[in-house]
């Protein structure tokens, strides 16, 4: 990596610090974004691995639609954790 581009990419984490620390307004905001970009991190994770995967029973394929489950399981409760109804008015 060349000096242009690791000043380019200190610019631009430095840009996402102070774009991420005017928007959180208190220690709570700021743990629940984060939790949010661990479980975004998780999800990428288990998809890259899953494009890997060889289903060789039909086993394979039901640990897989669970933990897809599981996935959309964990946004649910995330998503309704942050006080939001489930229907709209």
């Amino acid at each position: 990596m060349n000096t242009l581009e690791r000043i380019f990419e200190s610019m631009l984490w430095n840009s996402r610090l102070i774009v991420l620390v005017a928007v959180v307004s208190s220690l709570d905001d700021l743990k629940s974004r984060l939790a949010k970009v661990v479980l975004m991190i998780l999800i990428v994770k288990f998809f890259e691995h899953a494009l890997s995967m060889h289903f060789s029973t039909s086993l394979d394929m039901l640990y897989f639609a669970g933990g897809i489950a599981l996935i959309g399981l964990a946004l649910y409760l995330s998503h309704s954790g942050e006080g939001h109804s489930a229907t709209k008015h």
